[in-house]
């Protein structure tokens, strides 16, 4: 977190806002290790299973960071992005490339 509170200014969060910034690093971790990893690694039988259980677990996921997201604007209501707004745009980038691999586009 030393790159978010010297480029992102994170000294300024409150602990609350530091905590959803955890929860969202925490979030696209299960995304990655628990869901796009299935993927990409294994035998072809354990990739296909992987990608029909895909949907279902990014789902279970993504709504609870669905639900925290505003409207407009970063995740805190601040003028520059946190660790929250970074891992938005990275699993929406894991999602882009997912959804080619998946045939989903």
């Amino acid at each position: 977190m030393y790159c978010q509170d010297v480029a992102l200014k994170g000294g300024d969060l409150t602990a609350q806002q530091r905590a959803i910034d955890f929860m969202f690093l925490g979030i696209w971790e299960d995304c990655i290790g628990g869901g796009f990893a299935k993927c990409m690694y294994g035998n072809e039988e354990t990739k296909k299973a992987g990608i029909v259980a895909l949907p279902a677990h990014l789902e279970k996921f993504l709504t609870s960071i669905e639900s925290r997201l505003p409207e407009s604007g970063f995740v805190h209501g601040r003028d520059v992005p946190s660790m929250a707004d970074i891992t938005c745009f990275c699993t929406g980038m894991s999602l882009k490339g997912f959804g080619k691999i998946t045939g989903n586009d």
